[in-house]
C-alpha cells in the first residue's frame, strides 16, 4: 500500500484577486476532508466516497458554482449538473438539471453505487447511468433517502444579486435576440463577469492505486433552462481509469476534471482525451497536458465555427507502480499532478498524505498573451 493522493480544483474561469485567499482555504480544506475519507473507509468505494465528499465539501460553499451558491438560469431557477467515475470498473453515473438536493454530487455518488453493486434492476433492466430534471429528484428522493429542500435554499445572496444583475444588462438588448445568444451581444468586459466558469472536481487515489474522479456545476450564468453541461457528460467533465488488477494490484491509474465552457468540453471530450495522452504518451505529463489543451482544445477541428474564446481547465494525477527492487525492500509508487487552463485563472489544490503535512493550494494565473498555462508536481511514495 502506498499514500493517498486527493487533487481538487475550485474551477478554471476568472477568480477575484480580492478573495484569492478564500478560494485557496477552501480548496486546501476540500483535500483534507477527502484524505480524511481515505484514511478511515476501508470500503471497496473509499476512492469514490473521499471524491464525493470533496466535491459535496465545495458544493456548500459560497464560493463555488455547484451547489449552494450555483449561477441561476435565464428565469431565475437552480439547475445542477454532477458526475462521478470509478477508474477501477469505469463506470460513470450522473444527475443533470437537479434541483432541490443540496448535494448533487452525492445523488450522483449514490446512483454509480448502485450501478456497481446491481447493474440490472428488477426484470433485467439496465441500470441508468444519467438521470435528469423530476427523474433524477425522484430518485435522489424516493430511491436514495435524500432530503428534498426548497429551491431558494440553494440560492445565495451574491447569486441573486448577479443574476439581477445580468437580467438587467440582457434586458437592454435587442429583445429579438434576448435568449442564450445574449451573451454575444454584450460588451466583453461584461461578458467576462456572466460566465463564471467555477465548476468543482475532485481526483483520489486510494493506497492501492485505486482512482475516482467527481465533478459538480451550476453551469454558466443566464443558462437556457434544461441546458446540460460537461460535468454530466460522459468523457467530457470528468474521467478514471486504472490499470487491470494484477494479484489485486493497480500499476497505473489516471484521473482527469474539467472546467469550462461545457459545449466546448462536450465537443472535445476532453477529460478522456486528455486523460489518454497523460497515461499513453511518450512525453513527460507536463508536455502530454499541454499538448491535450492546444491539440485536442484549442486546435481541435471538433470546434470549428467558434468564437475565438475558448475556455478549458484540467486537474489530475497519474498514479504509478515503479518496478520492484530487491535491495530496497519496498514497493514504491510516484504520482504526478497536473493542471493547465485556457483561462484566465484555475483554482488548484492536491495533498499526498503522509507525504505532505499540508495541501498545497493556489490560485493559477495565466499571464497575458499565453494562449495556456500548465503546471506539474512529481512526489515518489513508499509503501506504507
Amino acid at each position: 500500500m502506498h499514500e493517498n493522493c486527493i487533487v481538487v480544483h475550485a474551477g478554471a474561469g476568472y477568480h477575484s484577486k480580492h478573495k484569492e485567499t478564500e478560494y485557496i482555504q477552501l480548496c486546501s480544506d476540500a483535500c483534507l476532508r477527502a484524505a480524511a475519507i481515505l484514511t478511515q473507509d476501508n470500503s471497496k468505494f473509499r476512492s469514490i466516497n473521499a471524491a464525493c465528499e470533496a466535491v459535496a465539501f465545495l458544493e456548500d460553499n459560497h464560493l463555488s458554482n455547484a451547489g449552494y451558491g450555483s449561477n441561476l438560469t435565464l428565469d431565475g431557477s437552480v439547475e445542477c449538473d454532477a458526475g462521478v467515475m470509478c477508474g477501477s470498473c469505469l463506470r460513470f453515473a450522473a444527475v443533470g438539471s437537479l434541483s432541490c438536493i443540496k448535494n448533487p454530487i452525492l445523488v450522483a455518488g449514490h446512483l454509480l453505487s448502485q450501478q456497481i453493486m446491481d447493474p440490472f434492476s428488477r426484470l433485467g433492466r439496465v441500470f441508468p447511468s444519467l438521470l435528469v430534471g423530476k427523474g433524477a429528484l425522484d430518485y435522489a428522493v424516493n430511491a436514495a433517502g435524500f432530503s428534498r429542500i426548497q429551491e431558494v435554499e440553494m440560492i445565495s445572496p451574491s447569486s441573486l444579486a448577479s443574476w439581477k444583475k445580468y437580467k438587467n444588462w440582457i434586458d437592454h438588448v435587442d429583445k429579438d435576440t434576448c435568449h442564450s445568444m445574449s451573451l454575444h451581444h454584450v460588451s466583453s468586459k461584461k461578458a467576462r463577469f456572466m460566465t463564471p466558469l467555477d465548476t468543482v472536481g475532485a481526483v483520489c487515489v486510494d493506497s492501492f492505486g485505486r482512482v475516482a474522479s467527481a465533478i459538480s456545476s451550476g453551469g454558466v450564468a443566464m443558462k437556457s433552462p434544461g441546458r446540460l453541461g460537461q460535468a454530466c457528460i460522459y468523457s467530457a467533465g470528468s474521467w478514471a481509469e486504472c490499470s487491470p488488477e494484477e494479484d489485486g494490484k493497480v500499476t497505473e491509474s489516471v484521473g482527469v476534471i474539467t472546467s469550462g465552457t461545457g459545449e466546448q468540453l462536450i465537443r472535445t471530450q476532453l477529460a478522456q482525451k486528455c486523460a489518454q495522452r497523460v497515461i499513453n504518451d511518450t512525453l513527460p505529463v507536463p508536455l502530454a497536458v499541454e499538448a491535450s489543451l492546444s491539440t485536442d482544445f484549442l486546435n481541435s477541428r471538433f470546434l470549428n465555427g467558434e468564437p475565438d474564446q475558448r475556455f478549458a481547465g484540467v486537474a489530475g494525477c497519474l498514479w504509478r507502480s515503479l518496478p520492484f527492487v530487491r535491495k530496497r525492500r519496498s514497493s514504491e509508487a510516484c504520482v504526478e499532478i497536473f493542471f493547465g487552463h485556457t483561462t484566465q485563472s484555475m483554482a488548484v489544490a492536491y495533498f499526498v498524505d503522509n507525504t505532505m503535512k499540508i495541501p498545497k493550494s493556489f490560485i493559477s494565473r495565466k499571464p497575458l498573451g499565453r494562449r495556456h498555462l500548465v503546471g506539474a508536481f512529481s512526489h515518489r511514495l513508499l509503501s506504507c
